[in-house]
C-alpha cells in the first residue's frame, strides 16, 4: 500500500491509497474530532443516495467510522476516488444550456 498527501483544509487531510496489483485509486479523508458525531455517518448516506438515484458521479464509500473510538483517533471515510474537474473550474466556460442541464439533473 502507498498513501500520498494530497492536502488539508480547516477540519480535514486527504490522502490518495493506492494497492498494489489494485487498478483502482482510493481517496481516504481524516476529518478532525470538531463536528457533530453524525456528520460523516450522513455525508456517507448522501453519497449513496446520490450514486443509486442520480447519474452524477460520486464515489463509492468502502468504509468508514464516524467516531473518533478508533486506531487513528479521527472520523474517517475510505472511498473510490473519482476523476474529474470540480464544476467551480469550468462554469463560467460551459454553455447556458449546459447550465441548464446541471442544475435540472439535481433536482
Amino acid at each position: 500500500v502507498s498513501v500520498r498527501f494530497l492536502g488539508e483544509g480547516m477540519f480535514n487531510k486527504a490522502y490518495l491509497v493506492k494497492v498494489l496489483g489494485v487498478e483502482k485509486e482510493f481517496f481516504f479523508r481524516v476529518r478532525l474530532p470538531v463536528d457533530p458525531h453524525h456528520r460523516t455517518a450522513s455525508e456517507v448516506a448522501t453519497l449513496e443516495f446520490l450514486r443509486r438515484n442520480t447519474s452524477i458521479p460520486v464515489p463509492r464509500v468502502y468504509a468508514y467510522d464516524s467516531s473518533s473510538d478508533n486506531s487513528l483517533k479521527f472520523k474517517w471515510i475510505l472511498m473510490d476516488r473519482v476523476k474529474g474537474v470540480p464544476l467551480r473550474e469550468v462554469w463560467d466556460s460551459i454553455k447556458l444550456e449546459h447550465m441548464v442541464d446541471v442544475v435540472n439533473s439535481s433536482t
